[in-house]
C-alpha cells in the first residue's frame, strides 16, 4: 500500500487501525497513512485484527467524512 496510497487523492481516505493489531504494527499503518494525502482520516479502534468491535467503532465516524 505505501506505494499506491498516494495515488487515491483527490478522493478521501480513510484507514481504520488497531494499537492492538498483532498482524501489522500501528506504526507502519502511521506510516503508510502519512503517505496519503488529503483528505485523509485516520480512525484508531480497539481489538485485534478482524475484530467485530471494529465494525460498530468507526463505520459512523468514516461515513460521515467521506459523505461531507
Amino acid at each position: 500500500p505505501d506505494n499506491y496510497i498516494s495515488l487515491i487523492s483527490p478522493r478521501p481516505i480513510v484507514m481504520v487501525h488497531s494499537k492492538d493489531d498483532p498482524v501489522i504494527s500501528f506504526g507502519m499503518a502511521e506510516y503508510t497513512f502519512s503517505l496519503a494525502k488529503e483528505p485523509k482520516k485516520f480512525i484508531n479502534v480497539s481489538g485485534g485484527h478482524g475484530s467485530e468491535s471494529i465494525i460498530t467503532d468507526f463505520v459512523e465516524d468514516a461515513v460521515s467524512f467521506l459523505t461531507r
